[in-house]
């Protein structure tokens, strides 16, 4: 079971109920504490400042910092910024000098580090500032020249990043850096599919770290080892290329799931990103750059989960898997003689609806099929189960493995 964000302290985070945006590393967007709106008068204070008020954070009880990018889509160049501001009236206490973003016009992301500081992304610079006066103690660009959207700390404060990419853009650059000195990790890791939507991580009771990225097409979980990022097996499909939904938003970790929202490549974000640098035009966008333009895809929006299967549909699985294998073979007898013997020590993989065959010849197999009730029988006799160039062995958890 994944924990709670809300109910244990990161080692990478200055001790505060909202160190970071969502309020932790698993996006759950929950926090201890009450209102008593029962008992108490609402009051409501708002203050206009002509920014792009992106995130608050809480570092000290009441010490409240509120960062962004300036929304300069045409005209003077963009700047990244963090303000102090007073929890009851929001006017700024102190405000950070203009942060470089490369020209980039994106969100960004600021966190209250374990070291004390504050540390903030914008397009494809990075931050080290001084909590009191929000002065910069380390500047640092980063690999990738394109916007950069979420940051987090892990739990040995390393910071991870990434920059923003669309479907067809490439793959894109997971970045892993020093807290004090801002200063690369080991080497960046290349995703094999561009990604939107901001990450999430999970620090597991026994020391496992993962995050986890939402790709153009897939769900990727990378492994934390030491200083390196390895991607990991478990993955999950959630679209094709050219498909008729959008691509994936942040993920969000609870339960014992990843979830994901496929809304996120509206018409905005895309003129925004398809743009170099991102988010720079040579004349106003207008309603081009507007969050109320219909969706550019015609699926309906979807909500996704992963989360193991139960067991009767591992064993209904395996056992219609064998059965299709032996009515394959017992059609054409050569078969059995000749093309399985192609496949000896060969690994099937099945995920959902997709099986692939890893082998020296290159076999790809599209399954789908509609659950219309479930047997518990299950032909057994020797008709089904004889084959005599094969050994097989079915595992009970996702991926199911079969291997010839």
């Amino acid at each position: 079971m994944i924990e709670l964000d809300r109910m244990t302290r990161h080692p990478g985070y200055w001790p505060s109920p909202w160190p970071t945006e969502c309020g932790g590393n698993r996006r759950q967007k929950s926090a201890v504490g009450r209102l008593d709106a029962a008992t108490g008068t609402a009051e409501v204070c708002t203050r206009h400042n002509d920014r792009w008020n992106v995130m608050i954070i809480e570092r000290d009880p009441g010490q409240l910092y509120m960062g962004g990018t300036m929304a300069a889509f045409t005209g003077p160049p963009p700047f990244g910024w963090v303000q102090r501001i007073d929890p009851v009236s929001l006017e700024p206490i102190v405000t950070s000098p203009e942060l470089p973003c490369g020209d980039h016009v994106w969100c960004g992301a600021i966190i209250a580090h374990s070291n004390g500081s504050i540390i903030s992304i914008n397009g494809s610079y990075i931050h080290r500032l001084d909590p009191d006066d929000l002065s910069i103690m380390v500047e640092r660009q980063l690999p990738a020249d394109r916007s950069h959207n979420g940051m987090l700390a892990l739990s040995d404060g390393t910071l991870i990043t990434k920059d923003l990419r669309l479907e067809g853009q490439g793959g894109t650059t997971i970045t892993r850096l020093d807290p004090d000195t801002l200063e690369l990790v080991g080497e960046p890791l290349l995703l094999p599919e561009g990604s939107m939507g901001r990450i999430a991580a999970d620090l597991s009771t026994s020391g496992a770290e993962h995050v986890y990225v939402p790709g153009s097409e897939h769900i990727w979980r990378l492994r934390v080892e030491g200083d390196a990022l390895e991607v990991d097996e478990w993955r999950l499909r959630y679209r094709s290329e050219h498909d008729r939904w959008g691509l994936a938003w942040d993920a969000c970790l609870s339960g014992d799931s990843c979830w994901v929202m496929d809304c996120g490549d509206v018409p905005s974000v895309r003129a925004i990103h398809l743009t170099e640098p991102n988010g720079r035009f040579d004349t106003p966008p207008g309603r081009n750059v507007s969050w109320r333009l219909p969706a550019p895809w015609d699926g309906a929006q979807r909500l996704f989960t992963q989360q193991p299967p139960p067991a009767w549909l591992t064993d209904e699985l395996q056992n219609r898997l064998l059965l299709l294998v032996n009515h394959v073979l017992s059609q054409e007898p050569e078969a059995m003689r000749h093309r399985l013997f192609m496949f000896r020590s060969s690994t099937w993989r099945l995920h959902g609806t997709q099986l692939t065959v890893v082998s020296p010849v290159s076999i790809r197999l599209e399954l789908k099929w509609k659950l219309c009730g479930i047997s518990t029988y299950v032909p057994r006799c020797s008709r089904w189960c004889s084959l005599s160039l094969a050994s097989w062995s079915l595992t009970t958890s996702p991926p199911m493995v079969v291997t010839i």
